[in-house]
């Protein structure tokens, strides 16, 4: 496969990845409003969106890990979730 088609599967996983994380630090921001609390709709628990962003976490390291191998440098997001 070429490297520039690499590259891009590559980015195109990152970046759902970081869209992932993104929609979970607004579900930690949901979680802490007080009046989003009395809410009729589901809202997930803040451990839940803490352990979507350590999994999001392994992924961006795992997706790295694996492109590395096509000799590709790729970055993940700038977010830090090792908080």
């Amino acid at each position: 496969m070429h490297k520039q088609k690499v590259k891009d599967i590559a980015d195109q996983l990152l970046e759902k990845i970081e869209r992932l994380e993104l929609a979970t630090n607004r579900g930690i921001k949901f979680s802490e409003d007080p009046q989003l609390q009395h809410c009729s709709g589901k809202i997930i628990t803040p451990e839940q969106c803490h352990w979507t962003l350590k999994d999001c976490a392994l992924f961006k390291k795992w997706v790295t890990e694996c492109f590395e191998s096509f000799e590709l440098t790729v970055v993940p997001s700038s977010h830090d979730l090792e908080r």
